[in-house]
C-alpha cells in the first residue's frame, strides 16, 4: 500500500515546492485512488485527516 504520510515526507525532501503538506497528501491520495492503489494512513492526530472526495464512475 501507498503510505501517504511517509510518501509526503519523501516528496517534501526531494521536490522543491511551495505546497503545504496537506496539499501534497491530497495529490498523493488523488493519484493513488485514480490508479486504484491501496493506501495506508498513519495519522498522528485527528487534525491531519484528509477528506477523500467520492467520484462517480462514468
Amino acid at each position: 500500500p501507498v503510505r501517504v504520510h511517509e510518501l509526503t515526507a519523501r516528496v517534501r525532501q526531494k521536490v522543491k515546492t511551495g505546497l503545504p503538506d496537506r496539499s501534497i497528501e491530497e495529490l498523493i491520495v488523488e493519484m493513488a485512488s485514480l490508479r486504484r492503489l491501496a493506501m495506508a494512513f498513519e495519522l498522528p492526530g485527528s487534525e491531519n485527516v484528509v477528506q477523500i472526495p467520492e467520484r462517480l464512475l462514468r
